[in-house]
């Protein structure tokens, strides 16, 4: 079938959108109508590589969500007209697959990152017959309509707002997976978190969900904008209203506390480093907690 997709034709140059020719579905695979692709920074970071690790021409996207439109003889899971977010993929056989560790799979590159399936073979083509590379991280998912393994997708609810959900197949979960299952954060803990993009953000969520009673955000590029305020006093939704006790951007220097009527609780500043770099720190109760970007 003929689709329309975001083609990247030389390392660091233009995402061009062109009309290539998609091939039919394996047996274990499906065609999506992609109705929404987020756009992750690991995607620009694909188009940065050097030229000679460029492995292209590639359709990149791997934060899709879409609908159903065909599936391989082998599958299952989903049937045509099933709304699905698209994730990454893997073998489902080595040892950290079977523990449910799939970001683990011991064949992620060949399942995720060669610019095709693990038999080297691509399901797209272009109009003069050239391959074009297909299923990164197992979607492609910078394209109208793509083939994607069933393992790379999860069927959501039919009254889902699938055109919302394309970060779910990658920042959130990275964000929320942080807290949840890589630290294991326990009610009642306290959180920091460097940087609030959407893994960040995604973060602080998880934080919120798994009960922690203190959650710091911070993010240096936002700081020294003079929105920090803004920032601190989102990341801690969970817990009374933080107060800004002082905030002066020519210092790129932010004070907060969380409950005026408790002189115990800890004092947060948002400030240069005393080492003299020109990093901002971040600071709890005096002590030094983390770096978080250079000032700007």
């Amino acid at each position: 079938m003929k689709t329309t997709a975001a083609v990247l034709r030389s390392g660091n140059g233009p995402f061009t959108v062109e009309e290539l020719e998609l091939g039919d579905p394996g047996p274990n695979e499906v065609v999506v109508k992609v109705v929404a692709a987020g756009m992750c920074h690991t995607d620009l970071l694909s188009r940065e590589l050097p030229p000679e690790f460029f492995g292209g021409p590639q359709v990149y996207g791997h934060e899709g969500a879409g609908v159903v439109e065909l599936v391989g003889s082998n599958v299952t899971s989903v049937k045509p007209g099933d709304k699905v977010v698209l994730s990454f993929n893997s073998c489902g056989a080595c040892p950290s697959c079977l523990k449910r560790r799939f970001p683990y799979c011991f064949d992620f590159q060949l399942h995720n990152m060669i610019g095709g399936r693990p038999d080297g073979t691509s399901a797209f083509t272009d109009s003069s017959g050239a391959r074009v590379g297909s299923h990164y991280f197992g979607q492609s998912s910078f394209a109208a309509h793509t083939v994607v393994a069933e393992r790379s997708v999860v069927k959501v609810d039919d009254s889902a707002p699938i055109d919302r959900m394309g970060p779910l197949g990658c920042g959130i979960q990275t964000g929320a997976g942080a807290i949840l299952n890589t630290l294991a954060v326990e009610a009642g803990s306290s959180v920091v978190i460097t940087g609030a993009g959407a893994l960040g953000l995604s973060a602080v969520m998880a934080a919120k969900v798994a009960g922690a009673d203190t959650i710091i955000a911070g993010d240096g590029d936002i700081v020294t904008s003079g929105r920090g305020a803004d920032l601190l006093a989102m990341g801690h939704w969970i817990t009374d209203p933080v107060q800004v006790v002082d905030f002066d951007p020519a210092e790129d220097s932010l004070i907060v506390v969380y409950d005026d009527s408790a002189p115990t609780d800890p004092v947060v500043e948002l400030r240069p480093d005393d080492s003299g770099s020109d990093q901002i720190a971040l600071y709890l109760d005096g002590i030094h907690i983390a770096s978080l970007a250079a000032a700007s």
